[in-house]
């Protein structure tokens, strides 16, 4: 579990502060469902830029269940969690992918979002941020989650101990500033900053400003 924990503290650490950036407005409910990830080749380190051109070399299926199950077409079984409602982060199969919502601009500035699309965003393995085998993919939903869907038992997906998870919603935010200059250098459709506002709070005291638990 100490891998668990440590990938989700730094997405936590690292999108509480960032996503909130994008125009995008795609919530939980958008994002449930199946989605087709086409994936480049992988290899470079995190400095990737993801919105050069890159041949796919692959395609892969994971759907996205109540409450925060993925399952890939092998079966395996992993977790994923929307970044606010601007994107979403998925790890399964020890690679861990991460993109914002897809949204369009038309000339008088009015936002469309388009929820079933990503734009072009990252995937690592789960254990290696910096550097780390980075690749860049592409996310379409072809399948949305049925409307009834049930909350699977806390038994059927990955959960932390109770210690665990209080050292996690305790741990004091840390900016990655690092994190916010790479995005900005990897595009110019919108700018990613760091809100001062955030310093001082804990990961869970954030989580419930989102409408998390």
């Amino acid at each position: 579990m100490k891998w668990l924990l440590s990938v989700s503290l730094l997405l936590v650490c690292i999108a509480a502060l960032v996503a909130a950036d994008t125009p995008a407005d795609c919530r939980y409910e958008k994002i449930l469902g199946t989605w087709e990830f086409s994936l480049g080749p992988a290899g470079s380190d995190n400095t990737i830029d993801c919105n050069k051109a890159y041949q796919v070399e692959k395609k892969i299926r994971i759907t996205l269940q109540e409450p925060d199950v993925a399952v890939d077409e092998q079966g395996r079984k992993g977790f994923w969690t929307v970044i606010y409602n601007q994107g979403f982060e998925v790890n399964i199969d020890g690679r861990v992918y991460f993109a914002f919502s897809k949204f369009v601009k038309d000339s008088s500035g009015k936002v469309t979002s388009i929820c079933n699309q990503t734009l072009p965003g990252w995937v690592h393995d789960d254990a290696k941020y910096d550097p780390g085998n980075w690749g860049c993919y592409t996310g379409n939903k072809i399948q949305n989650a049925p409307a009834s869907a049930s909350v699977p038992s806390v038994e059927s997906h990955f959960t932390l101990s109770h210690e665990a998870e209080q050292k996690r919603v305790n741990t004091m935010y840390r900016p990655d500033h690092a994190f916010v200059a790479r995005i900005n250098k990897s595009q110019d459709s919108w700018r990613a900053t760091v809100y001062p506002e955030h310093s001082g709070h804990t990961i869970g005291e954030l989580e419930r400003r989102a409408g998390g638990r």
